[in-house]
């Protein structure tokens, strides 16, 4: 409370730019016509059904009001562990407060983004940086446009983890550990996003090796972590008989990872959004005869082993796709397919199902997919390129300055270690599934933070 007395002004300033901010992604985010009377009619509108929230949350939270369960439905299926259960909760929260959809879009940022002012406070009081820095390190998520839209929705989950993330990084590299804060981020992550656990499992186990002095501290996380992980594996044991744990706890890890082990890969992805697919993933649900989300999961954790075996030209390409996105990837991507791609598309899952066959596609049949691919026309993003220009050149100056380091002391070689840690650990899941850029958004905030703290070691 102390430190947020001293800076008050300061946070009240950010609040106000942040509510800027946020009622231009709320705009933008719902299409709103930028016309006086359409602008006032939206400030206004409330959030009546939930169902207008996508990323299948909708849905979960009507389940949870409407039928006090916690779970998606796709043809018939319940999935109970589907997703992680901080965001439904979040939204329910505030939306108890206030139905104003744009309040509750408005709210939602003040407390995430409340948490990355914190963890910059705290670093820079245990650092002794300038003001100028500190300035920089607080407006690090909202300086290129399209990160400041990306942080600033409701959903999908990287509007949380771009404050998450970065507040967590600043207290790994703070001379001195706040372990409250610490803990509560780490408990966010663990349940904003499924991917999220091999950031927070390779955080802890650097944690355990690193730093010594605080022990017990880490004893208290670990277990606090394992807890958490056994009650919702215990939930998930309960619903549908499937001790959900670790980097099995949710089932989307097995919906969102066929949508990248499969045949229709490679013919989409990065130009269009894996979701186009999802009629097809729907037909081999159906035609399957799945019943329960036990059968659900080992159904597509086989059918993703089955790909991997019989197919590993295709593997490996869809693997390089991957990888050039992340690293090279400046264009426009995950679009949707246009109603003549889309109903070439429904008619080839159509002969599949009445071929008995949703593993082959005949030669006229690729034609067609590459043709849709070929002539989608992506325009290079400027804000992508300087995201990825200030994330690659980051990169390369933490791995020179991680060498020249080596034989000096750790606490020398802390910022670089945990930049390149950080990196590894949240770029790995997305190297085994997809990334598109949203996913990326949060390694320039890490990498204009690192780029603040190392500017010259001096103040600017």
């Amino acid at each position: 409370m102390l430190i947020l007395k001293k800076n008050a002004s300061l946070y009240l300033f950010l609040i106000i730019l942040i509510f800027f901010y946020s009622f231009i992604s709320y705009l933008k985010f719902n299409n709103i016509d930028l016309e006086y009377e359409k602008i006032l009619k939206s400030i206004f509108d409330h959030l009546n059904d939930f169902g207008e929230i996508s990323f299948s949350y909708g849905e979960i939270i009507q389940n949870i009001l409407e039928n006090n369960e916690y779970y998606w439905n796709v043809e018939g299926v319940k999935l109970y562990t589907v997703k992680p259960p901080l965001i439904p909760f979040v939204i329910i929260v505030l939306e108890k407060f206030t139905n104003n959809y744009f309040l509750i879009f408005f709210f939602k940022n003040i407390i995430f983004y409340s948490l990355y002012f914190f963890s910059v406070l705290y670093y820079c009081s245990t650092n002794n940086l300038s003001f100028r820095k500190k300035i920089l390190l607080l407006l690090s998520p909202f300086l290129i446009p399209y990160n400041a839209y990306q942080s600033l929705l409701l959903i999908p989950e990287e509007s949380y983890s771009n404050f998450l993330i970065p507040g967590l990084f600043l207290l790994m590299i703070a001379k001195k550990k706040n372990f409250y804060l610490i803990n509560l981020i780490i408990i966010l992550l663990l349940y904003l996003k499924s991917s999220n656990i091999f950031l927070v499992f390779g955080i802890l186990i650097n944690l355990f090796f690193l730093e010594k002095k605080y022990l017990l501290n880490i004893f208290k996380l670990l277990i606090v972590v394992l807890i958490l992980n056994v009650v919702w594996g215990t939930y998930g044991y309960h619903k549908s008989k499937i001790f959900s744990v670790f980097h099995k706890s949710f089932s989307i890890n097995y919906y969102t990872g066929y949508q990248s082990h499969n045949l229709f890969f490679n013919y989409l992805y990065p130009k269009f959004s894996v979701d186009n697919m999802v009629p097809y993933i729907k037909k081999k649900i159906i035609k399957n005869k799945i019943k329960d989300e036990k059968e659900f999961t080992y159904f597509f954790s086989s059918e993703m082993k089955s790909y991997f075996i019989n197919n590993h030209k295709e593997y490996l390409k869809s693997k390089i796709k991957i990888l050039n996105h992340i690293f090279l990837g400046i264009k426009n991507n995950g679009a949707s397919y246009d109603m003549t791609c889309n109903m070439e598309f429904n008619n080839i899952i159509s002969r599949m199902i009445d071929d008995h066959n949703t593993e082959k596609l005949y030669e006229y049949e690729k034609n067609i997919l590459n043709n849709c691919f070929e002539n989608k026309e992506t325009k290079i993003r400027i804000n992508i390129l300087i995201n990825k220009f200030i994330w690659i050149l980051s990169l390369i100056i933490a791995i020179i300055a991680f060498i020249q380091n080596l034989n000096k002391k750790f606490e020398t070689n802390r910022l670089n270690y945990y930049f390149l840690i950080f990196n590894f650990f949240y770029i790995l899941p997305f190297i085994i599934g997809h990334a598109y850029h949203r996913h990326l958004v949060v390694l320039t905030i890490l990498s204009i933070i690192y780029i603040v703290i190392n500017f010259n070691k001096k103040n600017l």
